[in-house]
């Protein structure tokens, strides 16, 4: 179920971090960012967030130079999308929210009068490769042999507002993400790093994903990561284009509609619980 975890914590993050990349901080899963609040809570209930929620602020040099700034979140839409609309900030059956240097309309479906779901406009699937980026040569990079860890991979890449790295496989629980995924993003081909999601087609309407998402690990659900498997499978042939695509997470499903080049993102949101911190 989703879960959302309201904060910001950049203007001490290079104070945090001490200016390091590698810093163990910057290995945690995000809502243990700010370790001495919500990061001992959630190890004591044993909940972990599929999403992060949070208010924007002016970047900071020291976080962009660590790769701080994450660029599009597509289930983040839809929460705050329900943020807004459950508690009266936003009236209607659209919300309106910039991300990722561009408007996206958030359409609601209510029950009751709470949002129980939303569908965003992702945008265009973008494939030029100094747009995602990826250092290739071509004019795209679909289904492309390569070699990361002295393994070879077919990768297809493109960007939905951030890096991805497609990777269609047999047996998607049978990987080690926590070896393979390190490899993916930090491989030199990818200077920004990159979302590394590994895929398998269950028929041509649905999908089974993991996604290793730069900066965070294996996360439970990635709204631009369930885009980018849906986009490739097409590209490559293997799901229709203008259909729902079920994309099935760790942490639920989405719905996904590649429609001339662009991405539609469907799922389900609800409020897990909400607390109070005492400083």
């Amino acid at each position: 179920m989703p879960r959302e975890y309201v904060h910001d914590c950049s203007s001490i993050w290079p104070g945090i971090t001490y200016g390091e990349r590698n810093h163990w901080r910057n290995r945690m899963h995000p809502a243990f960012y700010c370790t001495h609040s919500i990061g001992p809570m959630l190890t004591i209930t044993g909940r972990r967030p599929v999403q992060v929620v949070g208010f924007e602020t002016m970047p900071h040099p020291d976080m962009i130079a660590l790769g701080g700034i994450g660029g599009m979140a597509g289930g983040c839409l839809l929460l705050v999308a329900k943020y807004l609309h459950d508690r009266g900030l936003a009236a209607g059956g659209e919300v309106t929210i910039e991300a990722g240097g561009g408007v996206k309309r958030v359409q609601l479906f209510l029950t009751d009068g709470k949002v129980t779901s939303a569908r965003v406009d992702m945008g265009e699937v973008v494939y030029e490769p100094a747009r995602v980026p990826v250092a290739l040569p071509g004019s795209e990079v679909v289904d492309r042999l390569i070699e990361i860890g002295r393994r070879d991979f077919r990768i297809t890449c493109l960007s939905m507002g951030n890096p991805h790295c497609v990777t269609f496989v047999e047996r998607v629980d049978a990987l080690d993400l926590q070896v393979i995924g390190p490899l993916f993003e930090n491989a030199e081909i990818f200077p920004e790093r990159v979302n590394a999601g590994f895929a398998r087609v269950v028929n041509e309407r649905m999908i089974k994903l993991r996604v290793y998402e730069r900066g965070n690990g294996e996360t439970l659900a990635c709204g631009t990561g369930a885009c980018a498997a849906a986009a490739a499978a097409v590209k490559l042939g293997k799901c229709p284009e203008g259909e729902d695509i079920t994309v099935k997470l760790p942490g639920g499903d989405l719905i996904v509609r590649i429609e001339r080049g662009r991405a539609y993102l469907t799922g389900e949101t609800a409020q897990a619980f909400e607390g109070v911190l005492a400083y």
